[in-house]
């Protein structure tokens, strides 16, 4: 890289001002690719008290909608990251270009360009919910290892071996319902999240794991690294504790100072309510087994929903929640490509959004990356974020609704906005509540869409 390059991303920064009260400085130190933090990222606030701001990501195909093939790519990249510093390699100007060229036409972006290897087959764990997606991408590039993430659902009849809490989050605590072959080894782990703040969440699972099954070494990998010289010191403290390396990689590195004025007020008036003047979109159901895929190996255990009432409907092996090998892959993308195929021919003309749901977000990511052009990606979120119409903000509509199964937790859906699309498609893991999808299609009364596809994967008793 030539060392204005360098100059130039050691010295960037920005303040972000999202709200009267409140504003975010960041100062870049690393950032190999010379990525503009506008590509990256906008800013946005968030009803939570223990952390009111949210770096919201146009990559991840979360609360802002995508191009699939974008968020595929950017694990391949994080994948090509982690093996560059392993190899302690040079960044050539051809692939800042190469990488740039893919960021902007990601159709061209062929994964089988972009495989690696380990030495040993390292297990990764991809944080729930907001980086599941993010941890598959990167995962199937590498073809010995092994990769689960972790979830915040209860299923009946298995322990969760190991369980940390995320404190700052609306959902706090994580579990982990594989077998323990994933981690009772000592080959590496790769934890995968999307952004590290204080990498608070990456001590709590670390410590986690090595009370019961100790190693000698740990890689963080995400896409921006934030924290402070208090917290990287934290983190030299926890290798001195547990007596272990802990190896950071981002895409960017920087620090970011919050500077508030005053208090922030919230309230749910920003958020898309119900209208009665517009007609909801029409909903039609599909069970997937319908079309031609080949027999799913559902989990035969089932969740407990928050009002202790027992939906029976088993979970996908293929998400990854109960663990994936390497080897797996293959079969689980031909069939999602096989699918794709039948899927094309009930499109029909115009701009279609498909989302996933909670979790459920990379089998759905990539099914939408083979449905052809003009298809967006995102997923609905467990996130409450405030709402404003306001330039470069994160967040500009919202929309909420019950989860898919469980009432008693609310989901929303950012960024859509009216006259869009043309259809969408919604996808979900298990079979969802009638109820609940009536009021997910109310909710986005105001986008337009007649139609809107209702997939699921699997269906109860």
């Amino acid at each position: 890289m030539k060392k204005e390059h360098l100059m130039i991303s050691s010295r960037q920064q920005k303040t972000y001002r999202i709200a009267e009260s409140l504003s975010i400085k960041v100062e870049i130190e690393h950032n190999p690719y010379q990525i503009p933090l506008e590509d990256c990222f906008k800013m946005a606030l968030r009803n939570n008290k223990k952390r009111a701001f949210l770096f919201v990501s146009k990559w991840l195909g979360k609360h802002i909608p995508i191009d699939p093939k974008k968020s595929l790519f950017v694990g391949a990249l994080l994948g090509y990251e982690y093996k560059r510093q392993e190899q302690n390699e040079i960044v050539s100007d051809s692939m800042i270009d190469s990488i740039h060229t893919i960021l902007k036409k990601p159709k061209i972006f062929d994964d089988s360009e972009w495989i690696f290897q380990t030495d040993d087959p390292v297990t990764f764990i991809g944080f729930a919910e907001t980086a599941t997606a993010l941890a598959y991408s990167m995962f199937r590039c590498f073809p010995n290892s092994r990769f689960f993430h972790t979830t915040r659902e209860n299923v009946l009849g298995r322990d969760s071996f190991i369980t940390f809490e995320e404190e700052h989050s609306h959902a706090t605590s994580h579990r982990c319902y594989v077998d323990e072959s994933y981690i009772n080894h000592q080959a590496e782990i790769i934890l995968v999240d999307d952004e590290l703040t204080t990498g608070k969440t990456v001590r709590n699972i670390i410590r986690s794991i090595q009370t019961d099954f100790p190693r000698k070494r740990y890689t963080v990998v995400t896409i921006l690294d934030w924290r402070s010289q208090e917290d990287r010191n934290l983190f030299k403290e926890l290798e001195l504790e547990c007596n272990c390396e802990i190896r950071v990689v981002s895409l960017i590195r920087g620090t970011m100072s919050l500077q508030q004025t005053g208090s922030l007020q919230f309230d749910k008036s920003d958020k898309k309510e119900i209208r009665s003047d517009v007609s909801k979109p029409k909903i039609i159901w599909k069970e997937l087994s319908d079309l031609g895929s080949p027999p799913l190996e559902g989990i035969q255990h089932f969740s407990l929903s928050g009002n202790l009432e027992i939906y029976k409907v088993p979970f996908l092996k293929e998400t990854g929640r109960f663990g994936l090998h390497g080897i797996e892959i293959p079969q689980v993308e031909g069939w999602i490509k096989n699918l794709a195929k039948q899927l094309k021919l009930e499109r029909g003309t115009g701009k279609l959004l498909c989302l996933g749901s909670g979790e459920f977000m990379y089998l759905p990511m990539l099914l939408a990356s083979e449905l052809g052009e003009e298809v967006a990606y995102q997923s609905t979120t467990r996130s409450p974020i405030h709402v404003q119409q306001t330039h470069d903000y994160g967040a500009i509509t919202g929309s909420y609704f019950p989860a898919p199964i469980d009432e008693g937790i609310t989901h929303f859906v950012y960024n859509i906005l009216e006259n869009q699309y043309d259809e969408i498609w919604v996808f979900y893991e298990r079979m969802p509540k009638y109820e609940n999808v009536e009021k997910m299609a109310e909710s986005l009364c105001y986008s337009g869409v007649k139609k809107m596809n209702v997939y699921y994967f699997l269906k109860g008793e």
